[in-house]
């Protein structure tokens, strides 16, 4: 009977060559793992809303008065650039099989989503028989979806201007997206 078995572990034997986890478990590294007690979508929304919250600061730090001039926008942005890749750097460290001590599995765990590792987040708890190109559709649309929130944030700004609060203006919405959209 052991030898009919033709996935690994916790593999579901009807996917198309064995490309997906069985229901209650989900792929990390390579292997299916169970799905623990912080799956949920509460780490979704959370990443989302920390996702616009980062999209709405770009558009005012990426058009204030300091970073307005070309040299000083220069400096932010290079500067931007090199923290990031620091921490994804740091970040490579959690991909070597060590098992780390509370509190660097918990800054492992943050810092694979500055380096846009969704798998981090769970998705195949939270809905079972999410597949390979489903996963790898997440990565892609990424960008399409930033400059669609872009488009979306503008919008409700104009909206909000009922309020009596300034409207974003679009050349300034059109150099955060393409500034967010250079660093993806």
């Amino acid at each position: 009977d052991d030898l009919l078995q033709r996935c690994a572990p916790n593999r579901d034997e009807d996917a198309l060559v064995c490309s997906r986890c069985a229901s209650g478990y989900w792929q990390w590294k390579g292997h299916c793992t169970e799905c623990t007690s912080s799956a949920g979508i509460l780490p979704v929304v959370l990443v989302l809303l920390g996702f616009v919250g980062m999209l709405i600061a770009t558009y005012y730090v990426c058009n204030s008065p300091v970073t307005r001039d070309a040299s000083s926008l220069l400096a932010t942005s290079v500067s931007f650039g090199m923290m990031l890749t620091a921490v994804q750097s740091l970040s490579m460290l959690g991909q070597i099989s060590v098992s780390w001590y509370s509190p660097w599995s918990e800054i492992m765990n943050v810092m694979k989503l500055v380096t846009f590792d969704v798998e981090v987040l769970q998705l195949e708890c939270l809905a079972d028989g999410v597949s390979t190109i489903s996963r790898y559709f997440v990565r892609v649309i990424v960008p399409i979806f930033t400059v669609v929130l872009y488009l979306a944030l503008y919008l409700g700004s104009k909206l909000a201007l009922r309020n009596g609060s300034t409207p974003w203006a679009w050349p300034k919405t059109v150099n955060s997206a393409a500034q967010v959209w250079q660093a993806l």
